[in-house]
């Protein structure tokens, strides 16, 4: 009869057992399907913003900055408290979307139409989204678009106020868009605007050709390598 001798450090040894080669390079292609994603195509927005918030992004403190947004923060942090009805209203329906397009994210990631926002103090249901590549880019994407209405005249209804955009696909396809203010500007605000814009356009399009560049040589080599 033969005894099982194996301790609980042993059996702790082996569920921690190092990557193969193999599953290390099966995880980083991985990585670069989640690149591939965000890549796919190029857009560039063009806005003018009173203040540019140089934090770092944080999936944890944006998702409780993001999470906090509900009638009662509204009220508590005094936004837009002095303006008119319409106008409150506006900033008010603009927030709250924020919080509403979060949630509808996370229910499309676990699948559940009926779930809520977990509370930002319960880890493992966080964990479980925060490692979701699509889920940490929509969350960036409202983070920001949080800190643009932040930084925004909360007298104004037209908060982030988008003048030009330009979405670029990856089979050439260009898009142009331009909010309708952009010509009831003055023609030197109009002219300044759309110079910026196309100077930004350039520069991400260089980037951007060149990130797939690297990618698609990328894995080339990987492929040659392995086979």
């Amino acid at each position: 009869m033969t005894h099982d001798s194996h301790t609980q450090d042993d059996l702790v040894f082996s569920q921690k057992k190092p990557k193969t080669l193999n599953e290390k390079v099966d995880g980083f292609l991985n990585s670069l399907g989640d690149v591939l994603n965000d890549i796919t195509a190029l857009e560039v927005n063009t806005m003018i913003v009173a203040r540019i918030s140089g934090s770092k992004f944080n999936p944890l403190a944006a998702y409780e900055d993001i999470y906090a947004i509900t009638e009662e923060w509204f009220e508590k942090n005094h936004i837009a408290e002095d303006c008119t009805g319409e106008v409150r209203s506006k900033c008010r329906e603009n927030y709250l979307k924020l919080r509403q397009n979060l949630e509808r994210h996370y229910k499309a990631v676990i699948h559940d139409p009926t779930a809520t926002l977990p509370e930002p103090n319960t880890m493992d249901k966080l964990d479980v989204v925060f490692e979701n590549p699509e889920f940490l880019r929509a969350l960036r994407k409202i983070r920001e678009q949080k800190s643009a209405y932040d930084s925004d005249d909360p007298k104004s209804a037209d908060i982030d106020l988008i003048y030009a955009q330009t979405v670029i696909q990856l089979d050439g396809d260009v898009v142009n868009r331009f909010h309708e203010k952009l010509f009831d500007a003055s023609s030197d605000k109009r002219e300044l605007i759309l110079t910026i814009h196309s100077q930004g356009v350039a520069t991400g399009e260089a980037q951007w050709r060149g990130l797939l560049n690297f990618v698609v040589d990328l894995l080339k080599k990987f492929r040659f390598n392995l086979f």
